[in-house]
């Protein structure tokens, strides 16, 4: 597994011809792009994010989608996504398969912060 740390923008897989790019899309949101030497470039778009995690609550700015990279598994990429504000905040991991081209859901879940 080869992973990104917090200040990569770009994520190459360790054996082929991908990277996986970190784009900032807005003052707070951040996308992933992925391209394949023959295949071009795959974007993360909102649209196909709200279709694979169907998120409930808030997904507009302020507090919009956010995609980050987290790694290289294998031909997967796994990105982390996160949304929603306090005190319910949606996160879920999608990722990008090299053979297959194209996106699937992995996990989702809601976190609820409870005041003290």
């Amino acid at each position: 597994m080869f992973s990104c740390s917090p200040q990569d923008e770009a994520l190459w897989h360790p054996s082929k011809e991908a990277v996986a790019l970190q784009v900032a899309t807005s003052r707070r949101a951040t996308n992933v792009w992925i391209w394949e030497h023959k295949y071009g470039l795959h974007k993360l778009q909102r649209s196909e994010l709200i279709k694979l995690l169907q998120p409930k609550g808030k997904i507009d700015e302020p507090n919009p989608l956010t995609a980050e990279i987290e790694e290289w598994n294998g031909d997967d990429v796994f990105v982390s996504v996160g949304w929603g504000f306090e005190p319910v905040i949606g996160k879920a991991v999608v990722a990008w398969n090299l053979s297959q081209h194209k996106w699937r859901a992995i996990s989702k879940e809601y976190h609820r912060k409870f005041e003290e």
